[in-house]
């Protein structure tokens, strides 16, 4: 008995010294810096840049990092984060920051991140699904519709009512992005349809950021456009690098060639 006192003790010992170095074993359940950077420079290179910089200079970045100073509210709280983000036009974006203030124009950021990975292919199996944002309470309304193209029958995702033109745009571990045709609007409330449960938590060991500013930096007019926004059928434009994207699902792959999959 003795023996096994002795040897708990150690054992926790051990733990707790592990615990309390500063290279120790924690667990991490937020999205890691890099691959919100990956995430980033694929949303400037396909031509959503301004919905890259609002990212990178908002109040979002606190969310998406899970800092303990701007823990998310939600009712559901689990193992790890998970993100899907809707990418609004750089046109649409501009025209918001010129126009709104500043906490309405990082909520209606928050509007276009739903608090789980879906993939394209999961998105076209949830017609008429309800999908969970960062604003407490306030969810997307999913639907799909079919239309014909070239002599095929496509299936087309929207979000709001606003249609998903560049599906699978990134994905990584955590978080999956698909390019919208326009911007979400906040004053619109979505009816009550069925609820995907989000999945994540938060992580309370990251350090916080620098604070930073809330609007992106550049006009539209002013930039660079990469990759131009496809549109349903042009399928050459959506042939992009698929070594650019190290962290794409392999049974995903599909999904960069087309925006409709043949219902």
């Amino acid at each position: 008995m003795a023996v096994k006192i002795v040897t708990l003790s150690l054992t926790l010992g051990v733990v707790i010294l592990l615990l309390s170095l500063p290279d120790g074993v924690k667990p991490v359940h937020c999205i890691p810096s890099s691959e919100l950077e990956s995430m980033l420079s694929a949303l400037r290179a396909r031509g959503y840049n301004l919905f890259s910089n609002a990212i990178a200079t908002s109040d979002l970045q606190f969310d998406l990092l899970c800092h303990s100073d701007n823990h998310i509210s939600n009712a559901y709280h689990n193992d790890d984060y998970f993100f899907t983000f809707f990418a609004p036009t750089d046109s649409s974006l501009f025209a918001l920051d010129m126009t709104q203030t500043a906490p309405y124009f990082t909520d209606t950021l928050r509007l276009h991140v739903v608090s789980r990975r879906l993939s394209f292919s999961q998105l076209r199996r949830l017609h008429l699904s309800s999908l969970p944002t960062l604003i407490p309470s306030r969810h997307l309304r999913l639907t799909t519709k079919p239309q014909i193209h070239d002599h095929r029958r496509l299936l087309v995702v929207s979000v709001n009512d606003v249609d998903v033109v560049f599906p699978g745009l990134y994905y990584g571990r955590y978080v999956a992005v698909h390019g919208l045709n326009g911007i979400l609007n906040l004053r619109q409330h979505s009816s009550a349809l069925h609820t995907v449960r989000p999945s994540h938590s938060c992580n309370r060991t990251a350090p916080p950021p620098q604070p930073q500013g809330y609007s992106p930096s550049l006009a539209p007019e002013n930039q660079n456009p990469a990759t131009p926004s496809p549109s349903i059928g042009k399928e050459s434009s959506r042939r992009v690098s698929l070594m650019e994207m190290g962290n794409v699902d392999q049974d995903q792959l599909g999904e960069f060639l087309a925006v409709g999959w043949a219902a």
